[in-house]
């Protein structure tokens, strides 16, 4: 019987202030092996934008902290626990995205895949978590907890989708469990609690008209005052038909 070793895989970064151009910066970026951060570097606050498209100048023009965060062994596999913290200080802002799809392997000896992001925002920080979609493959299993604490006067946007497989193998959502739960706290107060958890039944067997067609889906979050101009552009953007027929 095949066997699989339990891996711990950790991430951090820690997100300061310039005391003399406020820009942001990482102090501690920390990682294991196959985890890596990357950053980019001159990655600067542009023009704001009012809601009828107007350009409001940023005479400040603040750096951003930006990462991409990427793994060196080509995916997760059963015994993989990946834990990763985002914490930021007040008055900075971070951007956080992939280099492509995070894959999930089958599940070896019912083995399971995990990952937990936890951050903490200061007051007037934004933390921006865009990551490509997370593939599960055929019987792999995928947990993930993600619990952001925002302090008031803290933003935040967080996009978690996931696909539907590998469509060259012909899988349509064919992953043993895809869990995930999201938590966002203001003030310790609980303000967004999202418990997500897909699982197949080898003993059902649905007919191909009633099979899900949809290849993606997820879930964003935005919250904060920085995130105002983002929610009038989805607001708009939902009023229209062709939106919903999208």
């Amino acid at each position: 019987m095949a066997k699989f070793d339990k891996k711990v895989i950790e991430g951090a970064l820690n997100i300061g202030k310039d005391g003399t151009s406020g820009s942001s910066f990482a102090d501690r970026v920390y990682s294991t092996y196959p985890l890596r951060f990357i950053p980019c570097k001159e990655v600067r606050r542009g023009n704001k934008r009012s809601s009828d498209g107007a350009e409001i100048m940023n005479s400040k023009n603040k750096k951003v902290a930006m990462f991409f965060m990427i793994g060196f062994g080509g995916g997760y596999v059963s015994g993989d626990c990946i834990n990763v913290s985002v914490d930021l200080e007040e008055d900075t802002s971070c951007c956080i995205r992939t280099q492509g799809t995070t894959k999930v392997f089958e599940s070896v000896c019912g083995g399971t895949c995990g990952q937990t992001i936890t951050s903490a925002l200061g007051a007037g920080s934004l933390l921006v978590y865009v990551p490509d979609p997370t593939s599960c493959y055929a019987s792999s299993v995928f947990d993930q907890a993600q619990t952001y604490r925002l302090a008031n006067g803290a933003s935040c946007v967080v996009v978690d989708m996931y696909s539907s497989g590998r469509k060259s193998q012909n899988e349509n959502w064919s992953a043993k469990r895809i869990h995930n739960r999201i938590e966002v706290y203001i003030d310790d107060d609980l303000r967004f609690l999202e418990n997500m958890k897909l699982e197949s039944n080898e003993k059902v067997a649905l007919p191909v008209s009633t099979r899900v067609k949809s290849s993606i889906f997820g879930t964003i979050v935005v919250t904060g005052p920085r995130t105002k101009v983002l929610d009038e552009t989805l607001d708009a953007l939902s009023q229209r038909e062709s939106f919903y027929e999208y």
